[in-house]
């Protein structure tokens, strides 16, 4: 890793969540939130993904759970300085 770059580790659950429709929100969309969130510290790069990720999961995976995820959503993002 090169300095100021950023590593992400996602857990299967980040990406399985589901929506209403079934779909799971996918590498493709887990990607999209990343770079939307590239250069904002951290800890905002963090609460944008999980915010889309909500947003995505509202009606499918976390209506059926009561409001919480179907799996687990831990997210690991760090940056080299």
């Amino acid at each position: 890793m090169a300095a100021a770059d950023r590593l992400l580790l996602p857990p299967d659950g980040l990406t399985e969540a589901r929506d209403s429709a079934d779909r799971f929100f996918g590498l493709g969309a887990l990607k999209e939130a990343l770079a939307a969130a590239a250069l904002a510290p951290l800890a905002e790069a963090k609460r944008s993904i999980l915010e889309r990720l909500r947003s995505f999961a509202e009606t499918g995976d976390m209506k059926r759970c009561g409001g919480a995820f179907a799996d687990d959503v831990s997210l690991v993002l760090v940056r080299r300085k």
